[in-house]
C-alpha cells in the first residue's frame, strides 16, 4: 500500500525536465492517461524506497530499521549521479 500511495503522490507532482526531454510532446498531467510515473522519473529512486521503508518500520517487519531517512534518501539519490561508483 505504501508503494501505491507513493506512486500516486509522485504522479501528481510537477514533472522533472529530464522526463519531459525523454518524451517530447507527451502530456504528463495526472489523470486517465497518466496515473503511474514513467520508470525514467528520477524521483522514484528517492521517494518510493523511503516510503516503503517507513511503512515496513511502522508495521514492525523491518529487519534493519533506518535511523535517518534524509540520509537514506540522499544515498539513494546519489545513485542516479554516480551509477558506476560503489556507495
Amino acid at each position: 500500500m505504501a508503494a501505491a500511495k507513493a506512486l500516486a503522490s509522485i504522479a501528481r507532482l510537477p514533472i522533472p525536465d529530464e522526463v519531459k526531454l525523454a518524451f517530447p510532446g507527451r502530456d504528463f498531467t495526472f489523470g486517465r492517461d497518466y496515473v503511474i510515473p514513467t520508470p525514467f522519473d528520477p524521483r522514484l529512486i528517492e521517494i518510493l524506497p523511503v516510503e516503503v521503508a517507513k511503512a515496513a518500520q511502522l508495521s514492525g517487519i523491518a529487519k534493519f530499521p533506518i535511523e535517518v531517512y534524509e540520509l537514506y534518501r540522499a544515498q539513494l539519490k546519489k545513485r542516479l549521479n554516480h551509477p558506476k561508483e560503489k556507495i
